[in-house]
């Protein structure tokens, strides 16, 4: 089942909110800072700390999903990190 509009509008303002260029700073600087080669995806790793920041609010959003619509959903919403060095 893929997500719907309306789940996938619902779920972008939930995600906004957590979404802020100070913690995508806050995020770069400790993925510099631990020097986190094992993480394959760093865009998907930052897509779903997001998710599990915002499980409160869009838990009862994303429940009937499974974890690829919920990624494809997330990687409509989620800009793109910039992964220059901070």
């Amino acid at each position: 089942m893929k997500m719907t509009k309306a789940d996938i509008t619902a779920l972008s303002e939930i995600v906004a909110k957590y979404d802020t260029p100070e913690r995508r700073l806050k995020f770069l600087e400790a993925y510099y800072a631990a020097k986190l080669g094992w993480v394959q995806d760093v865009n998907k790793r930052y897509r779903w700390d997001l998710i599990a920041l915002a499980y409160g609010e869009a838990g009862a959003v994303i429940s009937c999903y499974n974890d690829d619509h919920i990624d494809t959903a997330l990687r409509r919403i989620v800009p793109k990190l910039k992964l220059e060095k901070v």
